[in-house]
């Protein structure tokens, strides 16, 4: 519940759309007690050879004669003649006060009676049926009355709930950003994007509940009780016995119904991570002939969440059947003494009093209607309390969710970093995945001099992109310093450090959006003219030029609408127009043909002039253009030098050079 609280909290700056809601739900509420309220005179109209006018009159008349005999009776009590004894002045004493309680009645009956009195007189005609058809036009005139003030409130609590919603999925989307790559490794994009869709859904519904149902509901149950309390509020008393035990049996459903609905929320997780799985790797699961398999493994994770889920929809359907049994009965109950009371002409049974003047049959229809008029709020609420403990559950995800801080944690006196202009150094670091394992990096220790081009190579698992997932702070080493000019990178701004570095990975990650926009990536500040200048040192310019739209060309999602080399090369242009001082190439060519990979190659021989440049790659024609390979194994350095100096001195690079001119078809470069 605290959960939910905090999701109501993100509402608070719209109040005042809130509080007209409020008003809006309780003019739905005193509405619906009004339309209720016309059973009374319509009864008596039909059911009696009166008008009101004859009707209101006579009740008037019957209560002034009622008060006189409590008068004349009250005045016999205290002067006439009694028996002195303790037991006979108990009961006058008794008497006397039930006269005054019943005068008083009758008293506040007479003046709201002359109040009717006066607006039947005026509003009201004498003939009984004309009487009828005005009874029926303010029905349904306070029926569109209602009808209006019910869509007012809808709208209004609709546009608080959206606008909580947006802000507090804005607030989850920069909080997911801010995540460390390990994050996503340990969950999973579909169990993030599970909280952002099926969560999230079930957040706005239960907070349109609360500030919908949950507000105009008991408005509605106090009105119904009011107008019930109105004509018997003795009678009326005897339906709240069913309170303690419809809360208790709500309680014991609740904790079951919040668990289960967890329990769904994390399976629609693992549907969500199947649909990823196979519609990033379609081109897989049909050359493979797999979509039998798939379509089998989604069938059975789609049967365990329907298990999950309809654990919910059982226990949820317990509750409102229980719920209104238990109300009914009590109606039922209350209605049957109503009932004796009305054929017996009797105000008390046994022995307690239960009317204030005999019963007649309009004021008994009125109070089961009212009473009757208590259903629907209640079954809605009683819908609602198990909707409610979905809620919970998924504002508890959420919240799980915005509460997990990220590992790599900027320090409060962080200083900005500027270009690299000395050396990146790593000393003694040792780092170990969260998943587990062996380590990744063992105590290694390396320099690289600013302006110097590397090349990390060695066999995979080495430690090559451990490096740079490091040296970007995407992780934080569990032993040992990196330090850029001196300053230790756990010291400096995030901002200022990742500005340092422009990166170009093996897998290309652009966006559904134009290829002007995703170069502009690399830097939003720049002008139109340095956004081409920069695809013109990748080499990219030309083929973009010979696009339908050029450079407003939309490229899909992950740019598939273009080949890998073109893709590759808008990447590099997004690198160069960031200008950074820190280039970093992570398998960059290792999927494009060889003409994309010379251009790329090309590119990257000016680029490189006056920055810091790490490549990763096994590409021979790429090493050629390095100043130093450093060979990387199970983590640590085991030979750094030129190509021709390793060829000389290190055996394992040998045989490492070998597989790599192997893997490149023969592909020789020059030494």
């Amino acid at each position: 519940m605290n959960h939910l609280l905090r999701v109501v909290r993100y509402a608070w700056p719209y109040r005042g759309r809130f509080l007209l809601s409020v008003v809006g739900g309780l003019l739905v509420a005193i509405l619906w007690a009004a339309n209720l309220s016309t059973a009374y005179p319509v009864v008596s109209v039909l059911y009696q050879d009166k008008n009101l006018q004859e009707w209101v009159a006579e009740r008037i008349r019957t209560a002034e004669e009622k008060i006189t005999q409590l008068n004349q009776e009250e005045v016999y009590l205290q002067t006439g003649p009694h028996r002195a004894d303790a037991r006979t002045q108990r009961y006058i004493s008794q008497r006397l006060r039930e006269i005054g309680q019943e005068r008083r009645q009758y008293q506040a009956r007479i003046q709201r009676d002359r109040v009717w009195q006066w607006i039947i007189h005026r509003f009201v005609p004498e003939d009984r049926f004309q009487t009828l058809v005005v009874l029926l036009v303010v029905l349904v005139v306070l029926m569109a009355l209602r009808g209006v003030c019910y869509f007012f409130q809808e709208t209004l609590v609709g546009s608080v709930t959206n606008r909580a919603l947006l802000d507090l999925r804005n607030q989850m989307f920069r909080r997911a950003l801010k995540q460390d790559p390990a994050h996503f490794d340990e969950q999973g994009t579909s169990a993030v994007m599970a909280r952002f869709t099926n969560d999230m859904q079930g957040l706005a519904t239960g907070l349109e509940l609360i500030m919908g149902r949950l507000v105009r509901e008991p408005f509605r149950i106090f009105a119904c009780l009011g107008l019930a309390c109105w004509f018997n509020w003795r009678l009326t008393l005897l339906t709240v016995i069913v309170v303690p035990l419809a809360v208790l049996v709500m309680s014991q459903v609740a904790r079951r119904l919040r668990r289960e609905a967890r329990r769904s929320m994390e399976s629609i997780s693992a549907l969500y991570k199947i649909l990823q799985e196979s519609f990033q790797g379609i081109k897989i699961i049909k050359a493979f002939n797999l979509e039998h398999f798939e379509q089998g493994r989604f069938f059975r994770e789609g049967k365990t969440y329907y298990r999950k889920v309809m654990r919910t929809v059982e226990l949820d359907s317990i509750a409102n059947p229980l719920t209104e049994l238990l109300g009914m009965f009590v109606i039922a109950g209350t209605v049957l003494i109503g009932t004796y009371l009305l054929m017996t002409g009797e105000t008390h049974l046994w022995g307690i009093r239960l009317a204030a003047e005999p019963i007649d049959a309009a004021a008994l229809v009125q109070l089961y209607i009212a009473l009757a008029g208590l259903s629907d709020p209640a079954r809605k609420l009683s819908n609602l309390y198990g909707r409610l403990q979905r809620t919970c559950a998924a504002a508890e995800r959420i919240f799980e969710y915005l509460d997990r801080r990220p590992q790599v944690q900027e320090r409060p006196d962080a200083v900005p970093l500027g270009r690299c202009t000395e050396a990146i150094r790593f000393e003694g670091v040792t780092f170990r995945y969260p998943r587990g394992g062996e380590p990744a990096l063992r105590h290694l220790d390396l320099v690289i001099p600013a302006g110097e081009t590397v090349a990390l190579v060695g066999p995979n698992g080495c430690g090559k992109s451990t490096v740079v997932n490091l040296l970007c702070r995407f992780y934080d080493p569990q032993e040992g310093t990196i330090t850029i000019d001196g300053l230790d990178i756990r010291a400096v701004t995030l901002r200022s450090l990742r500005q340092q570095f422009g990166l170009v990975t093996q897998e290309t990650t652009l966006f559904d959006d134009t290829i002007y926009n995703n170069i502009r990536h690399g830097n939003h500040r720049a002008s139109r003219e340095q956004i081409l200048e920069a695809a013109r040192q990748a080499f990219a310019h030309d083929f973009i030029a010979q696009l339908p739209q050029g450079y407003d060309t939309l490229i899909g999602e992950q740019g598939a609408r273009l080949s890998g080399g073109q893709r590759q090369r808008i990447a590099l242009a997004r690198a160069m127009l960031r200008d950074p001082s820190i280039l970093i190439l992570d398998e960059a060519t290792s999927a494009v043909d060889v003409e994309s990979e010379a251009l790329i190659q090309r590119a990257l021989e000016k680029f490189r002039r006056g920055r810091t440049t790490i490549i990763i790659s096994h590409r021979l024609s790429i090493l050629s253009m390095v100043d130093r390979i450093i060979m990387l194994e199970r983590g640590t350095v085991v030979a750094q030098g030129t190509d021709a100096e390793l060829l000389r001195t290190s055996a394992a690079y040998r045989r490492l050079r070998e597989i790599y001119f192997q893997e490149s078809g023969g592909y020789r470069q020059t030494a």
